[in-house]
């Protein structure tokens, strides 16, 4: 059975299929500024944890 499964999942990824999306000027806005958020909080942690490390 999980050899069929992996058939069936290599199958679909292969397949070319059209893919058409839209995306809204809010939304993209809202992906942009999270994307932002994401990778600024993640700079500001390694720097609190950085600055922890050197403490001890």
């Amino acid at each position: 059975m999980p050899k069929l499964l992996a058939t069936i999942y290599l199958f679909l990824c292969i397949s070319y299929t059209y893919a058409f999306g839209y995306l809204d000027p809010s939304t993209g806005s809202l992906l942009l500024s999270s994307c932002i958020a994401l990778i600024t909080s993640l700079i500001f942690l390694s720097k609190s944890i950085f600055i922890k490390l050197l403490k001890y």
